[in-house]
């Protein structure tokens, strides 16, 4: 809920920055929350942001009645200032002019102060950060004819008066160096609004950044699954085109060093073996290799046959710890075919 200031002034030409101002807090239903005496800057600090209404003092304003024809907007303006220059001594210029609506018979409520002095007192307000909505006569509260008493007790009744509707506050006159105008509060907001937006698209940006850094990790690692013989994954969609393309330009033809035909040549050379392979493995790569376990008891030709019936189809078999390790090489090779190390195999020869 807003809440109203309600200030009383002082002749304007006596108004200064430290005077004291005698003050009550409206709510909506102009119903007194506080009342006292401060100087701007205090008033500034004790109620920070408040909408403020200032009273003249009777005899800086002059209110009265004109009567116009029926016009809106400027040429209402117009009208009642043109009105007003006969009823004034000085320069209509010189003056500050506030209206209200014009009613049925066309009168309107008119009331003018000194330009200048409204001036330096709205800057006076506005150096303060004070945010001024309205310059409203006496006259303007008064519902007594008590237009001589200058307001200041609290338990005055003119303090919860109904405000006019209209004042001298013309938007032209606001200071424009202090005070809170009117897009001020809008601009805030849409300040807010902005960092709030930026904001959400860093978070957004940052999710979408994780999220493709766990697909990039995915792919490496189904590549790297898929092609183990690849040995530095940089580009992981690159690469896994680059190998589709090769394996659908070879048009599924199978080297003599691909899993299924070394198994195959391997299971006739060791054809002794029989359902007795425990275990086998196959490494793909420059020299791709077949790991064969057997089954613990197999009982194993001599050397020099598995030699011969390896180098028979075209292997070259390496005993080892497990078992043998088998990869394509040529009749003729190391041992006729088969290369032993002291300890290898798991079976017995006979």
């Amino acid at each position: 809920m807003r809440h109203l200031l309600r200030v009383a002034l002082p002749p304007l030409r006596e108004l200064g920055p430290h005077t004291v101002l005698p003050f009550v807090l409206l709510d909506r239903a102009r119903t007194v929350l506080r009342s006292g005496a401060l100087a701007l800057d205090a008033i500034a600090a004790a109620m920070p942001g408040v909408r403020i209404e200032a009273v003249l003092d009777a005899g800086d304003s002059v209110q009265g009645t004109v009567t116009v024809p029926p016009l809106r907007g400027p040429r209402l303006d117009a009208a009642v200032r043109g009105a007003v220059e006969p009823m004034v001594l000085g320069d209509p210029d010189a003056l500050a002019v506030g209206h209200g609506p014009r009613d049925e018979a066309g009168r309107v409520d008119v009331a003018w102060t000194d330009r200048a002095q409204l001036l330096r007192a709205w800057q006076l307000f506005a150096d303060a950060r004070l945010d001024v909505v309205g310059w409203i006569p006496l006259a303007c509260l008064d519902e007594t004819g008590n237009t001589v008493s200058p307001l200041r007790d609290a338990t005055d009744a003119r303090w919860q008066a109904a405000s006019p509707g209209w004042s001298l506050a013309d938007a032209s006159l606001r200071p424009r160096g202090g005070g809170h105008a009117p897009w001020r509060r809008a601009l805030a907001w849409s300040g807010v609004a902005a960092a709030v937006w930026i904001l959400g698209l860093n978070v957004y940006a940052a999710q979408r950044s994780a999220e493709a850094d766990r697909l990039r990790s995915d792919m490496r690692r189904q590549l790297a699954s898929a092609f183990p013989d690849i040995p530095v994954i940089v580009d992981p969609v690159r690469q896994a085109t680059q190998r589709r393309d090769t394996l659908r330009a070879a048009q599924g033809a199978l080297t003599e060093s691909d899993f299924l035909p070394l198994s195959l040549a391997a299971t006739q050379a060791f054809d002794f073996a029989g359902d007795q392979i425990l275990r086998l493995r196959y490494t793909a790569g420059t020299t791709s290799e077949l790991r064969i376990t057997p089954a613990a008891g197999l009982t194993v030709p001599p050397a020099a046959r598995l030699a011969r019936q390896a180098a028979a189809f075209g292997l070259l078999a390496a005993a080892a710890d497990d078992g043998w390790v088998v990869r394509r090489g040529t009749a003729g090779a190391e041992q006729g075919g088969l290369q032993v190390r002291a300890g290898a195999g798991q079976g017995r020869s006979q």
